[in-house]
């Protein structure tokens, strides 16, 4: 991705990103200045039409910030991260409370877009001084509207390990990538 088709929306501005990008952070109220909250700096990204977004610290406690990202007709290429330990099963959860929160008034729909605007998770872990691969899963749809969350690979005794389960969705990886 070419920096000036890259915007972040960051918490805290802690992300180790070349000069050119263009970097979005919450401003906070002192003296005559005005807050900006995570998410005016969102809707303030969205507006200025990039190819991809990186969102750094979303939470829980403010879904409505995410809803502009799960409406209209966004080709835009979205990265979020969360902090904390992640238990996949729980994620795929608390993702789902997260989207129907962001607008109650069409919670389903909003889950449906997260899936289909974020169709990969992927977990990491700081260790050792650097960031460790924890887990990948994908979501695919079942039958109907349901959608399952697949792990492709996994942490198990330390390691990170396929699972022998395939993306549905089309990667430009060689077919030996997914082998076990």
């Amino acid at each position: 991705v070419e920096d000036e088709n890259l915007i972040t929306v960051e918490r805290a501005g802690e992300l180790r990103l070349s000069e050119q990008v263009n970097r979005l952070l919450p401003i906070w109220p002192v003296g005559d200045q005005e807050m900006v909250t995570f998410g005016a700096q969102i809707r303030a990204a969205l507006a200025q039409s990039p190819r991809t977004m990186i969102l750094d610290e979303v939470r829980a406690d403010e879904p409505e910030s995410i809803a502009p990202l799960l409406e209209g007709d966004s080709g835009i290429r979205q990265i979020w991260s969360f902090r904390g330990e992640v238990d996949l099963k729980r994620l795929r959860s608390a993702l789902g409370m997260l989207a129907r929160r962001a607008d109650p008034s069409q919670a389903e729909k909003m889950a449906q877009e997260l899936v289909q605007r974020l169709p990969f998770v992927i977990s990491v872990k700081r260790s050792r001084g650097g960031l460790q691969l924890r887990a990948i899963a994908e979501w695919q749809n079942a039958i109907g509207d349901q959608t399952n969350f697949v792990p492709l690979w996994e942490a198990q005794d330390g390691q990170i390990q396929r699972t022998g389960k395939k993306p549905s969705h089309t990667l430009n990886l060689p077919e030996d990538f997914w082998s076990a």
